[in-house]
């Protein structure tokens, strides 16, 4: 089956922005970002949680807008247009880096999964990590395709589940009480932007891995809006039967509700339609680097890398590290977004683009500055509070000026 990966989508292939958008929709909704929500809801309460979900959805549609026509201009994967910005021997490194990234946050995701699921049904947590594992697995071998057939159910099944869960949750209480239930301020307004925004730039990065699928700019423009402001749609029911029951685990929310099997159907959509996109997007990254093997073979490789660090709880050392990355991925976006407007294509033909490892070295260096000690950052001065986005600006400009040096010399 090809899905293109070390080639441009042809023409007759792509699809318009809803269908994008739907599969970014399943990827987006992972019982992490469950908790993040939820979390954000105690501490904030309902309205001002709502509004830090809004604020960081409209910062990451603004940079989404941008990854997502850079992959509808070029129907190129991410790791590609990495490839052609940085230079074919620089590009090995970054997505690399990207695939150690993507592998590890499959597992800690197949881990919470497991967990979760034992703790409704025990089975025992290596079974389980097996059967999420080849689930996962599944759809991810069958590339984009496996990805948008999944969304279109998962998507609007756990819509209504949601909202469902919230109805149920306002037959006990009034909407005006929900209101009314004050936040614990553990989270200030701007630390739970800076979370929500943070927490989401690698999906900013890796972005064009599926809008390479869109038929036009426009379709990836529209695209870029409603995947990460599709977020505010789960956010809204989500929140209610948090503040409610004052739980944020939103598995144990639906066992108070007397769903127990409901709750485990949960977690295995979530974590499924989340971590098969990792497969997908990590195997990618790495066909690029490993041009000779088989994307399905990748994906597999992948997944057991994924399991074994489940397996033996690397993951709970492994989720400092995985922050790390998350702050230097991002300035990767803004250089090959930028290296486009510039540009208008990307051919730079070189092994190395030194002007692009200047300007990542520089947006790195700077979101570590900004970013709090317990990601591995020195904290020692604040721009936006939210490192990822520090990074992200500054590589951007950086390079910007690069190329304004070189065109004037």
């Amino acid at each position: 089956m090809n899905d293109f990966e070390r080639q441009a989508v042809p023409h007759e292939k792509t699809l318009s922005w809803i269908h994008i958008a739907l599969v970014y929709t399943g990827v987006a909704l992972t019982i992490p970002a469950f908790l993040l929500i939820a979390s954000v809801a105690l501490s904030l309460g309902y309205c001002n949680g709502i509004l830090a979900v809004i604020l960081s959805s409209v910062i990451l549609s603004i940079f989404g807008m941008m990854t997502g026509v850079v992959g509808s201009k070029t129907n190129l994967s991410s790791y590609m247009i990495i490839t052609e910005v940085f230079g074919y021997h620089a590009a090995k490194i970054i997505n690399t880096l990207f695939a150690i990234t993507l592998v590890g946050w499959f597992g800690v995701t197949a881990s919470f999964f497991a967990q979760a699921a034992n703790n409704i049904v025990s089975l025992g947590y290596q079974n389980w990590l097996i059967i999420g594992t080849i689930l996962m697995t599944l759809t991810a071998i069958y590339g984009f395709k496996g990805l948008h057939a999944f969304s279109l159910f998962v998507v609007p099944f756990l819509l209504i589940f949601l909202y469902g869960l919230a109805i149920i949750s306002l037959k006990e209480i009034t909407f005006s009480d929900i209101l009314s239930i004050p936040g614990n301020h553990e989270i200030s307004f701007g630390s739970a932007v800076s979370m929500l925004v943070g927490g989401m730039m690698v999906g900013v990065a890796i972005f064009p891995d599926l809008t390479r699928y869109t038929k036009s700019i426009k379709d990836g423009t529209i695209a870029g809006i409603t995947s990460f402001m599709a977020i505010v749609l789960f956010a809204l029911p989500i929140m209610i039967p948090v503040l409610y029951y004052q739980q944020p685990n939103i598995v144990e929310l639906i066992q108070k509700s007397g769903y127990p099997f409901l709750a485990l159907l949960l977690i295995i959509l979530a974590s499924w339609s989340s971590n098969d996109n990792n497969l997908y997007s990590g195997a990618l990254s790495l066909a690029i680097v490993f041009k000779h093997i088989s994307k399905a073979v990748l994906v597999i490789s992948l997944a057991i890398c994924g399991y074994i660090c489940s397996a033996i709880n690397i993951t709970d050392y492994f989720i400092a590290f995985l922050m790390f990355l998350s702050v230097i991925i991002p300035p990767i976006a803004s250089i090959y977004s930028v290296d486009f407007l510039i540009k208008n294509k990307h051919k730079n033909n070189c092994s190395i683009n030194k002007k692009a490892l200047i300007a990542w070295f520089i947006g790195t260096l700077i979101a570590l500055f900004t970013a709090p000690k317990n990601v591995y950052g020195l904290e020692l001065f604040a721009l936006t509070t939210i490192p990822a986005l520090d990074g992200y600006l500054i590589s951007g400009f950086i390079y910007y000026l690069l190329h304004l040096k070189r065109h004037k010399g």
